[in-house]
């Protein structure tokens, strides 16, 4: 009977393996469950005071489903984006995976309160995820923001050590777009119906001036970035 109960048992820790099959990730990288990331920030542009913590984590998925996400934080000071839409903790977020590749889910952390904190100051975080119907199986990571450049905070544990990456684009409030693009990168900019107005291919620091377009809405998109602007 004791030998029956033990391979019952590890039937059932393989099945629960098999199930799982999804996890977090970066870069094509599989983050392990449970696992704390740091993340500190880089300059849009050097000598300009604008800045932000380039996240970059993803959601893997051996198939397509419907998943589950939980956001948990100090406060609301976190959030996640997928697709465009953002989220803060407590709410109800579903998201659904088409394919087998990484899905960005655009966690952001709120830049005030580090700013405020000093150079000692963290926002940290953790999100959960889990197929929507099967919600006893879940993974976990946790975030870590710190208020220091990114070059001064190691990725640490449960992915591979891969550099952090530096890119980013803001706007400037004064009809540009500030850059930096450490690898030649496509800027691509949207109108409010979709049609695509600006295309040009980026590199080093600098910036796209925006002055030929008409007053209005657009959307931006640079590699991994996204954002929208008023042209007014």
């Amino acid at each position: 009977m004791k030998k029956i109960f033990s391979l019952l048992f590890v039937a059932a820790m393989v099945l629960t393996a098999q199930a799982q099959n999804f996890s977090f990730s970066r870069k094509g990288e599989k983050i392990a469950d449970g696992a704390t990331l740091n993340f500190g920030y880089v300059p849009l542009m050097p000598g300009v005071p604008m800045y932000e913590w380039p996240t970059h984590v993803g959601f893997m998925a051996d198939k397509p489903g419907k998943f589950k996400f939980e956001l948990k934080s100090e406060g609301d000071n976190f959030t996640m984006c997928p697709g465009g839409n953002c989220f803060s903790p407590g709410a109800d977020i579903t998201v659904t995976i088409t394919g087998t590749s990484e899905y960005d889910l655009e966690l952001h952390p709120t830049a005030g309160p580090l700013f405020d904190g000093g150079d000692d100051a963290t926002l940290k975080g953790s999100v959960i995820a889990y197929r929507e119907d099967n919600p006893s199986v879940k993974v976990t990571l946790n975030v870590v923001y710190h208020n220091k450049p990114a070059d001064d905070v190691p990725l640490t544990s449960g992915v591979n050590d891969v550099a952090q990456d530096e890119s980013g684009i803001g706007y400037d409030g004064k009809g540009a777009l500030i850059y930096v693009a450490p690898v030649p990168t496509a800027l691509n900019v949207y109108s409010s119906n979709g049609t695509k107005v600006v295309s040009v291919k980026l590199s080093g620091a600098g910036r796209v001036s925006l002055s030929k377009l008409a007053k209005g809405a657009y959307i931006y998109r640079m590699g991994r970035h996204t954002g929208k602007i008023l042209l007014k």
